[in-house]
């Protein structure tokens, strides 16, 4: 059983005796939903309850510890809506909040299927950082691509993990049980920046760029609508320029490439190249004009 020092005070002073209160029973909330400290266990067989008399008044509150952890917040927030919310606040029909957060939050998978659109993994692993070993072992021990579908599906029964996944992914429950996100996907994100740049990939660099295989960036471009741009660069087109490096030179533009946070040698050198290029005949244009 548990109980907030502050609301114990508050209920002598109001009504001349404290009870116990059911928000504070909820499994896992930390903290008080009213005043944001940490909640005293009074440790009491749950078996037994049924057979005990025990009014909160004959026990003794000690000062409220304040909260440590920000999802410890998130969490008691979320836990206290799932119980307060309207009837009517519950699975939408069509698309899940949730998968979308977490989507948009980074967990995304790049295998792009519908039945796995999250990374399990990663989601696992931020679990156990965000809220320690013994709630990523009672709730996140083995990760499960079938648990996460069914959360993100809204066929899980239990109100627990979509409380923790709802704190991770950074939405509240009204968010959670609301109307569509506009939440773009990383990968559609990531291809459109490349696409604005206006250059010439080849489909392996690309992939390699997006952090997809070649096959996965023609699904993504049908799931989204995005024209091919990096066929234009195929065999029977493509010119290549030799130029010989020295071993300094090699490694200078190698160590450019990486300060310009292009690991991909080839674009950065090209994409330098064209600029220049692109300078030096507006350069001329301009001077033909004048």
């Amino acid at each position: 059983m548990k109980f907030c020092p502050k609301c114990f005070r508050e209920d002598l002073g109001i009504y001349g005796e404290a009870y116990w209160h059911r928000e504070h029973q909820i499994p896992l909330i930390p903290l008080c939903p009213k005043h944001g400290c940490r909640l005293i266990l009074y440790e009491v067989l749950f078996s037994r309850l049924s057979e005990k008399f025990l009014p909160l008044c004959a026990l003794t509150a000690t000062d409220a510890e304040p909260s440590t952890c920000e999802w410890e917040k998130a969490l008691s927030n979320i836990l206290f809506s799932f119980l307060t919310l309207p009837f009517e606040a519950g699975p939408t029909s069509g698309y899940s909040n949730l998968e979308l957060a977490l989507q948009a939050k980074g967990f995304y998978n790049p295998t792009i299927q519908k039945s796995n659109s999250l990374n399990v993994s990663k989601v696992y692993e931020a679990c156990d950082r965000l809220f320690g070993d013994a709630i990523a072992a009672q709730y996140f021990s083995t990760p499960s691509s079938a648990v996460l579908y069914r959360a993100c599906h809204w066929k899980l029964t239990s109100p627990e993990r979509y409380a923790l996944l709802t704190a991770l992914a950074g939405l509240t429950a009204e968010e959670l049980f609301g109307p569509e996100l506009d939440a773009k996907s990383p990968l559609l994100e990531k291809l459109l920046a490349y696409q604005k740049r206006g250059l010439t990939y080849r489909k392996e660099e690309l992939a390699q760029l997006v952090g997809v295989s070649p096959h996965q960036l023609d699904t993504l471009s049908r799931k989204y609508g995005v024209s091919p741009f990096w066929k234009q660069c195929g065999a029977s087109r493509s010119k290549n320029i030799r130029i010989t490096l020295s071993p300094g030179e090699k490694d200078l533009i190698q160590q450019a490439a990486a300060i310009s946070g292009n690991g991909q040698t080839a674009v950065f050198a090209r994409t330098v190249l064209l600029q220049e290029a692109k300078r030096i005949v507006g350069k001329n244009e301009r001077s033909c004009r004048t």
